[in-house]
């Protein structure tokens, strides 16, 4: 009963809106900004990525081997990181997209200030 009432009816349905909004996609102008600045967001990320695997490999007092295995679990997430902010990549789910380049600091203000302000009421949110 207490999912119909207070706070988690009230997130449910904000939730539904929010999705249905996100099935639209995202204006032809920021479809376009977004697409330009892909390879940016992808190459920010992947240097990222880069900088700590070098860290873990200069590693003094750990075997060859305990670098490694760190080395595989660490470029492991890499690979999921790319692959949830980047594979896919379709106007339709953008907004998904988005929120995940958000999160990992790959989509800056600068970014955002650049997108409708419908966009980014939709980030917000």
């Amino acid at each position: 009963m207490a999912a119909f009432g207070g706070c988690a009816f009230t997130r449910t349905w904000q939730n539904r809106i929010i999705h249905r909004e996100m099935i639209r996609g995202i204006a032809e102008r920021d479809w376009k900004y977004l697409s330009s600045v892909k390879g940016e967001m992808l190459e920010a990320l992947c240097g990222q990525i880069n900088v700590e695997a070098r860290r873990i490999v200069a590693e003094q007092g750990s075997s060859q081997h305990e670098r490694f295995l760190r080395l595989y679990v660490h470029l492991m997430k890499g690979d999921e990181l790319v692959a949830d902010c980047f594979d896919d990549w379709r106007r339709s789910n953008i907004l998904d997209k988005l929120l995940v380049l958000r999160r990992h600091r790959l989509l800056t203000d600068e970014h955002l200030s650049r997108l409708s302000a419908e966009a980014q009421e939709m980030l917000r949110r």
